[in-house]
This record gives C-alpha cells, structure tokens and sequence, in this order.
C-alpha cells in the first residue's frame, strides 16, 4: 500500500543563488515517484493507494516529472476537488482533476494505471508550469532562508514559461493475456502549452473521442506490449480509435514575447507531429481507426509579426511581415488488423487569410503510412495471422466504416490536398484502384514488392514535385515473389527525380512511362554483401530523362522479357 497521510508534505523545490554582484540564479525543481502494487499478480487484488500530501516542486527555471504509477484504476474528472486528487470508489483507484497537474514547476506528469484510465467526458486537463517570481529582496535575503518566504508564486509569460508534458498510460504488467485501457471521452480537453508532448498508451484499448490539443507539440497514441503478457502465435485484438468526435491538433501558433514596441514580436512555430501506431506483438490483430468526423491536423501557422531587417544603408528596422510556418508530419503503423482512415487527415503549410495566392503559403507537412506484420515464413509450422498486406489507393474519399484485417485504403485526392510528401509502405502490395491520379508538391514514395493494377484502371498518375521513389527493400528471411503480370492500364511517373530501388514487381499493366527532368536512378539494396535490384513487368517501358543510371556498386536487373524498353531524352554529346 501506499498511504501519504493528509496535510503531510512532499517538496522538491529548486533553490537558488546570489553571486557578488546580486545576480539570482535559480536551479531546477526534482522529481517525485508514487508508486505501488510493482509486485502485483494476475490474483491479487490492488491495495490502498491514497494521495494526502502537498506535492510541491517550485523554482525560478523549471522543473522535473511528477509520476504517478500503480494505481488500479484512475479517473480524470471534470468536477473539481481539493488538491486535485483524492480516493476513489474502489480500493487502489484514483480521481485525478485538473488541479493535480499544476503543481509547480514540474514539466512532465506521468500516469500510469494498471487496469484503466478514463478521461471522462467533459474533463479538461490544461497542465501549466508555475514558478518562484523574483522580488526585490532576492538578492539581500541570508543563505538558507526559505524561498517561500520572499518569492512569489506566478505564470511566466507564454515566451519564457517551459511546456508541460503529459503521458497517461494503462498497460496491465501482469495475467496471460494483454489488458489495459484508456479512454478520452467526447467533450473532454488535454491541452498543453507550444511545443509540448502528450503520450497516451494502453495494453489493449484506446478510444479517443475528445479533443487534443498540442500546438506544435507532438502526440503519440499506442498500443504497447509487456513482456511476459500474452504470445505473438494468439494475439488479441483491441480497439486503437480516434472516433467521430475525436480531435488531434499540432498546428502550430504564435508565441509572442513581451511587447517592448509597436509591433508584436515572437515566433510562429511549424505544426507539430502525430503518431499513432498499434502493438508489435501482442495486440497486432487491433485494426488502427480514424472514423468519419474525426480530425487529425498537424498544419502551420500564419501571423503578422514584426521583423527585423537589414536596410540598405546597413542599419537594422523592425518591419511588419506576414510569417508562415510549414505544416508537420502525420505517422501511422498499422498491422495485422489492418486500419479504416476515413477521418480528416492534413498538414498544411501556414497561409495568411488575406492572401489568397498559394505560392505564398508556407511548406506543407508529410504523412506517412505503414503496414506490416509478423511473417512466420512458408513452412508447414509457420503461424501468419493474414496471408497478404494489401494498401490499396483510390481517388475517392474513404467511406470505409470497418477495418479489414491486412488492408488499409487511402484516397489519392485527400492525401495531394493535404500533405506535399506522402509515403505508403505495405508488407506485400500497393493496389491502386481505378484511374489514379495521386499529385504530390515535393516527395511520394510507394514502398511494396508489388505495385497492382485493379482490371478497371486505364490510366494511373504517380508524380511528385521533386521525386517519384518506387522499391522495396528485401527481406532475405522471406522470399518476396514480385512476378509481373501483364494488364489493361498505363502506369505514368512523373518527377524531378523518378528511382526504382531494391525488388518491384508491377501487375495490371500494359505500359510503364516513367518521366524525369533531371534523372531515373536503378538503386540497388543490401543483399548477401551486395546491392541488388529488379523491376520485372510484363509491360513496355520507357524510361525518359536526361540522364538514366544505377547507382554504384548496384546489380541492377530490369526483367521485362518480350517487351519494349526504350530509353530517351539523354544528350548525344554526353555519350
């Protein structure tokens, strides 16, 4: 058990000193751990965990990590309650409010349950750093005087105060099977200040379905495995949601200084990163899912600030400027179970609203997409859960309710709208359905053993501003079969750069035009001590670019037996 009786009292305040000229320099709060029930088992029931005492950790310039960990169950409220904490219903369980994370100086909360973790409905966690404030007497006071004796307790401005960070987890230690979970009800609010990180990670359940809001932070929701718990041969299958009312927002912002002038002065902070990604082991069946209504946004910011710039007679003058940010990055993993991303995924560039040109828009961000899985081999012993991992790309928005296990769809449309690099990475193939037209401003790349026409397709579009990058790298435990197989559609690439890399075999197409203004690479990947590639189609082809190459060291192998392989657009006199 774990009994901090009532008005005891925990402080881990940061001191400070005075040099000989009255200078005041602060050092950092510590840390507290709570922690109980480490030795618990699948039979025992939680014990006593109650939370009495003042938890303090003030300082002048920051702080460490107030952690919590054992508690069976925990539940953020929305009422408010004296301290921010107190008992719960059942015995080992929590009620936690938002109060509990204002503690100071402290810069991380970290909370762990062993069972579950509600963020009820209506709840808001809103964690802001305090600090000691220096008064005029700082510099005269005798050493060892108790600072609360002559600081005071406030808020540094948004520009000077540290971001506080939250991890909340529930990740059962113990049993035979993966448990854990966590939830963000509708209604309910985790924000954090600029730039700071929000973890949520459970052993089986995550469903979020309040908001999150980060700005230029970073936001990770997981599934996590725990040794001991649960085997890869019978995985369990959880649920991994952003739901219809769930928001995740890193957009990034503007942080003003203290305003000494007439015109605002401060930063504006490019949009954040999101990653969500399901168990590698024992919960790989739980599909990953990104329900219709549901928002993921990780855009840049615009703000008039003003600017210092140099003049032409060599002086230095604010001027006031339009600042864009770009936008950040959005990262998903998915596995066995597959995934549904019909939600609302985006990573603009910031943009003002009084200017309606985009090329005044500041960079977009990336997205990136991967599905893989455990793969046992060809054997009769060999335990694989599903047979092929199949992306499958479509112009239309996704209106997929369910996941199917293996697959994940994306929408061509939705992606170029909303990210300016997009990779798509699947364990054995990348299908594209119907007349695909997917248009990216800087970098796509396809990342499969296959890249597959459906029978409808007539024509598909794959380009990239700066470069088009199609492969796989192999994997020399599994044989990956990448045999062509004619068809009825065109496949055209467009890029500054267009690189075929490591083992790509094309299905359902007649013919391949791949077009670069500056170079088609042939990269080959580590394989037994060399570089080896292949691209094998049952297609003509034609590679035109001023210059085609491979790359050095590369065994590069272009089977294409009974068709046409033209190369053009070289210069004769560079031959």
């Amino acid at each position: 058990a774990l009994n901090l009786l009532d008005a005891s009292r925990i402080d881990v305040s940061g001191g400070a000193t005075v040099s000989t000229v009255g200078a005041v320099t602060g050092t950092n709060a510590g840390s507290i751990t709570l922690e109980s029930n480490v030795l618990r088992n699948a039979s025992e029931n939680a014990s006593l965990m109650h939370i009495g005492a003042n938890l303090k950790g003030r300082s002048l310039v920051g702080g460490g990590t107030l952690a919590l960990r054992g508690a069976d169950e925990v539940l953020i409220a929305a009422q408010p309650t004296p301290r921010g904490v107190k008992d719960g219903a059942a015995p080992g369980s929590l009620v936690l409010t938002d109060e509990f994370f204002r503690n100071g100086a402290f810069t991380k909360y970290d909370i762990q349950a062993a069972s579950s973790l509600q963020v009820q409905p209506g709840a808001v966690i809103s964690p802001k750093a305090s600090n000691w404030m220096l008064t005029a007497s700082a510099s005269r006071v005798a050493s060892g005087t108790d600072l609360s004796t002559f600081m005071d307790q406030g808020q540094l401005p948004d520009a000077q105060r540290k971001a506080v960070s939250v991890s909340l987890g529930a990740v059962t230690p113990f049993g035979s099977n993966p448990a854990g979970d966590l939830s963000v009800g509708a209604g309910a609010l985790i924000r954090t200040d600029p730039l700071a990180t929000v973890t949520l990670a459970a052993g089986l359940n995550l469903d979020v379905e309040g908001q999150i809001r980060a700005p230029g932070g970073n936001v990770s929701l997981s599934l996590r495995d725990t040794p001991g718990v649960g085997t890869a041969e019978t995985p369990s299958v959880g649920t991994l949601r952003v739901g219809a009312t769930g928001v995740i927002d890193v957009s990034g912002g503007s942080v003003l200084q203290i305003q000494t002038g007439l015109l605002p002065q401060g930063r504006v902070l490019a949009g954040g990163n999101i990653d969500i990604q399901t168990s590698l082991v024992t919960a790989r069946l739980t599909p990953v899912e990104i329900l219709n209504g549901a928002i993921l946004q990780a855009d840049g910011a615009s703000a008039r600030l003003g600017v210092s710039v140099t003049t032409a007679a060599g002086g230095v003058k604010v001027r006031e400027q339009t600042v864009n940010s770009p936008g950040g990055t959005i990262n998903i993993v998915a596995r066995e179970g597959g995934a549904t991303l019909a939600g609302d995924l985006h990573a603009l560039g910031g943009r003002s609203a009084a200017n309606s040109n985009p090329d005044a828009a500041a960079a977009d961000g990336s997205f990136s997409l991967k599905l893989s899985g455990v793969r046992a081999g060809a054997g009769p012993e060999a335990i694989n859960l599903v047979d092929t991992y199949t992306l499958v790309v479509q112009n239309a928005p996704i209106t997929q309710a369910d996941a199917v296990a293996g697959s994940v769809q994306v929408s061509a449309q939705s992606l170029a709208a909303g990210f300016a690099d997009v990779s798509l990475q699947s364990m054995d193939r990348i299908r594209l359905i119907g007349d695909v037209n997917l248009a990216v401003k800087r970098n796509l790349v396809l990342d499969a053993p296959l890249i597959v026409a459906s029978p409808q397709s007539k024509t598909i579009t794959l380009s990239g501003g700066s470069s088009v990058l199609m492969g796989s790298t192999l994997n020399p435990d599994i044989p990956t079969v990448t045999t062509a197989i004619t068809g009825l559609s065109e496949l055209v690439l467009q890029g500054g750069l267009v690189e075929f890399y490591g083992q790509l075999g094309l299905r359902g197409f007649k013919a391949v035009n791949a077009n670069a203004t500056s170079e088609i690479r042939l990269n080959g990947v580590a394989q037994n001590s060399t570089q080896q590639g292949l691209l094998a189609l049952k297609a003509d082809l034609t590679l035109n670019a001023p210059q085609v190459m491979v790359t050095s060291n590369s065994d590069f192998t272009i089977d294409a037996a009974g068709q046409k392989v033209v190369i053009t657009g070289g210069v004769a006199s560079a031959a």
